[in-house]
């Protein structure tokens, strides 16, 4: 069921049909599937196969992550750093990010590697950032190679580092 939603999704052999994927996700989600219920939150999010609506995406990703997803749990985290459908929050961001980091999250490595290199919640380390962005680029995770290519070189250039931050 979740392999038919992300051919849906993302047009695997079919055309992307986004309420049919919304379809497949959440019969998947009701055998309690973690990643079709944060694929569930994604579409909800973006308003892609059904009406945008942070809450549903945030009440989906939360059910996601207490199946054990770490994706979900960075969702959450991105929710609150940009202030969708909760109180914005690069604290909490963090706090949350820090978890699914130290548990080898790629993602979660490269996302907290960014807030420690511009202090956005955390104390601005970027001894840590490096560290993380090491971390995550050692797990082949791409984003965090180039955070890391742009860290390094800004900072010869003595310009501030900037990072992108992303729904998966």
């Amino acid at each position: 069921m979740y392999a038919l939603g992300v051919m849906f999704d993302e047009g695997m052999g079919v055309e992307i049909d986004d309420q049919r994927a919304f379809e497949w996700y959440e019969r998947a989600a009701k055998h309690g599937h973690a990643e079709s219920m944060n694929r569930l939150g994604i579409l909800y999010l973006s308003g892609r196969g059904v009406p945008l609506n942070a809450a549903a995406s945030l009440a989906w990703f939360r059910l996601a992550a207490a199946k054990g997803s770490l994706t979900a749990i960075n969702n959450i985290a991105l929710l609150y750093f940009y202030g969708f459908g909760v109180h914005q929050s690069y604290s909490q961001a963090a706090q949350l990010l820090r978890g699914s980091a130290d548990k080898g999250n790629a993602d979660a490595q490269n996302k907290l590697a960014g807030m420690y290199d511009d202090g956005l919640g955390v104390v601005r380390d970027p001894r840590r950032a490096k560290a993380l962005y090491l971390q995550a680029a050692a797990q082949g995770h791409l984003p965090a190679m180039a955070n890391l290519r742009r860290m390094l070189t800004q900072r010869t250039a003595g310009k501030p580092a900037t990072y992108s931050v992303s729904v998966h």
